[in-house]
């Protein structure tokens, strides 16, 4: 009769200990996910911090540098073409210049990127905002120097 009660108990103690230590489990990960989210996140909005734009500059901080107008033949069956005019958003005037000197080399990215579109590929509003952020990223690869903020069509025409 004792065995059965002190069986009875260390049964209990076991079911005790497994509930804390599920308990402990528990609020480690609920910790850790809330880590994970403040470092993350800006831990207000839940917008991850690599989707952010950079800061918005001031009227007085803003330089644009246009891009020479291009036309450049598209890929598909027919003799589609896309005739293009951007001017890039810097900082300063430094990044001006330097975005100024390295157009040549934008504008042969912007041509190897949009002789691989199809005219579909540029439709809408989803096309375009897809192919800004495409030039976008590749005038910052050809400008490491400058830090290049946005880009702003001036033309773009697919006829």
């Amino acid at each position: 009769m004792a065995d059965e009660s002190a069986s009875d108990g260390g049964k209990q103690s076991r079911k005790g200990l497994v509930t804390v230590l599920v308990a402990v489990v528990g609020l480690a990960l609920a910790a850790a996910g809330g880590a994970a989210f403040l470092v993350l996140t800006d831990g207000k909005t839940g917008e991850a911090k690599a989707d952010k734009k950079p800061a918005s500059l001031s009227a007085d901080q803003v330089y644009y540098q246009p891009v020479p107008q291009m036309i450049v033949g598209l890929d598909g069956p027919g003799h589609d073409r896309v005739q293009l005019h951007v001017s890039l958003e810097v900082a300063s005037q430094a990044a001006k210049s330097e975005v100024k000197r390295m157009s040549p080399r934008i504008m042969d990215a912007f041509r190897q990127h949009l002789s691989d579109l199809t005219p579909g590929e540029m439709d809408g509003e989803a096309g375009t905002k897809k192919l800004r952020q495409a030039l976008l990223k590749r005038a910052r690869a050809a400008t490491q120097e400058a830090e290049v903020h946005g880009l702003l069509f001036r033309k773009l025409v697919v006829h």
